[in-house]
């Protein structure tokens, strides 16, 4: 009884696991949608950063969805499908791009000229701090994706993530011919992925090894 318990439990982890790759497939592509709601998640958090509101831009923050194609990015790279990194890599590109390209537009219709000095501070001073949160978020946006009863955890951790207010921090500073503080929120930006990237690849790649021995302890027991 005991083996066929393990049997059972491996297709379930397996099957659990095609669905969680097909889903992250499915919502990671550049389609109208994702680029919609990447739009309208851009305005919400320039006027958000320019007028200092934290409210604002965590509601910009649930309707961004950056989060996916970082996820589907990191479990490409530990299972080594190469339809899943192509998927996440040019989402997040030209998802990047938009953002970017948003909030400029979205400030120059505005006519601001400056953004509040509590803003600036927050973006360019507590770097490390956006790092390590960007890590931890990325172990727990993982763990959700892995849990299909957990899913609904990762509005909460789309708002951890917050890749999309550097991006309109970025886009904010080149209207404001702003270069430097342009670099600043560029650089906060690729660090963010690349941790968020770093942190769910930890919790796949712990995902699979864990996989591996059970099915390997499932093979021993049945000889």
């Amino acid at each position: 009884m005991g083996i066929i318990k393990k049997v059972a439990q491996n297709i379930i982890v397996k099957t659990e696991l095609t669905i969680t790759v097909d889903r992250l497939l499915k919502e990671s592509k550049f389609t109208f949608n994702f680029f919609f709601l990447l739009t309208v998640s851009a305005v919400i958090a320039t006027i958000g950063l320019l007028n200092n509101n934290t409210a604002v831009i965590i509601g910009a923050m649930i309707i961004a969805p950056l989060l996916t194609p970082l996820l589907c990015l990191s479990m490409g790279v530990m299972a080594m499908k190469k339809k899943m990194i192509v998927y996440g890599v040019s989402s997040l590109f030209f998802g990047s791009a938009v953002g970017v390209a948003t909030a400029y537009l979205t400030t120059a219709l505005l006519g601001r000229t400056a953004l509040p000095l509590e803003v600036i501070d927050l973006y360019t001073v507590h770097q490390f701090e956006f790092i390590l949160i960007a890590f931890l978020t990325g172990m727990a946006g993982a763990f959700s994706s892995l849990n299909p009863k957990r899913s609904e955890q990762l509005i909460g951790v789309a708002i951890a993530v917050a890749l999309i207010p550097p991006l309109s921090f970025a886009g904010i500073s080149l209207a404001l011919s702003e270069q430097q503080l342009f670099q600043d929120s560029i650089i906060l930006f690729t660090l963010s992925i690349l941790s968020t990237s770093l942190g769910a690849m930890v919790v796949y790649a712990a995902h699979f090894v864990r996989n591996q021995l059970d099915a390997s302890e499932v093979k021993v027991e049945t000889k």
